[in-house]
């Protein structure tokens, strides 16, 4: 599941122009001695809260998904692409949705259903008011963007290995090489204080971390420094059989739904 609480989450709003350090551990650069600026520093929340480690997601990740950012306020972009129908598809919708959101999955009328269709969720909580009256999926020609989000809450650290032709499955060895990056930066994040739930994306492995959520202009200043911890997660864990996706920083971001 998606942790509703994490006992440990990151805050990059707390930054300071000294040597990298996180949760008091002071890193260097695995080229050399050269200190680094920091990038974040993690902080605990409530130590009573749920700490969750090394969990993987399942069948109800979107209700917890949901969950999570209902409790801040938002709610959350499903969205259904490919399929024999043209278009995009999409439905904005909180916890009392989901009965209804799971239905229309299953039947698909009007819309692709599972099965015929990828399904993404949000990665970020949506503002509230950008959501229409029902939470039945529509064909739309704007889906939700960099300025609908309404808090920056979680991490995606996205592995995958590297597949020669890309575009064909990974097979069990080339998955394999994924796990063990993955493997190795949850090792590296638990160390400084920020578990992680790992969760299969298919052909690779998201490690989804919890973060102090960042609202109005600091999600900007937030989305910047998840792009240089992901570049440095590259630099430091990234293999010649799979890499660290560098790309995943944006605050509109979504993820294929698991499950």
């Amino acid at each position: 599941h998606m942790p509703r609480h994490a006992g440990q989450e990151i805050d990059f709003r707390r930054r300071v122009p000294a040597e990298v350090e996180f949760g008091g551990v002071e890193i260097e650069c695995a080229g050399g001695r050269q200190r680094e600026r920091r990038l974040a520093e993690f902080v605990r929340v409530d130590s009573q809260k749920e700490v969750m480690h090394h969990r993987v997601a399942d069948d109800d990740a979107v209700e917890d998904v949901v969950a999570r950012h209902a409790g801040l306020g938002g709610v959350t972009e499903l969205r259904i692409l490919g399929g024999q129908r043209r278009g995009v598809f999409s439905a904005l919708v909180g916890p009392d949705d989901l009965d209804e959101v799971v239905q229309a999955l299953v039947t698909g009328v009007g819309h692709p259903h599972i099965g015929e269709a990828h399904v993404y969720f949000s990665l970020q909580a949506v503002r509230s008011e950008v959501k229409p009256t029902s939470p039945v999926f529509q064909r739309v020609s704007r889906t939700v963007r960099d300025e609908d989000i309404l808090a920056y809450t979680l991490l995606v650290v996205d592995i995958d290995p590297v597949r020669k032709p890309a575009g064909r499955s990974a097979s069990d060895t080339e998955k394999a090489a994924a796990l063990e990056v993955a493997n190795r930066v949850a090792a590296w994040l638990s160390e400084q204080g920020a578990p992680t739930l790992r969760a299969d994306s298919g052909n690779g492995y998201h490690l989804l971390v919890p973060l102090v959520p960042a609202y109005g202009a600091d999600i900007a200043q937030t989305a910047t420094d998840a792009r240089t911890l992901l570049r440095q997660l590259d630099t430091w864990f990234s293999t010649p059989q799979a890499k660290v996706d560098t790309s995943t920083y944006n605050p509109g971001r979504i993820l294929k739904l698991y499950g």
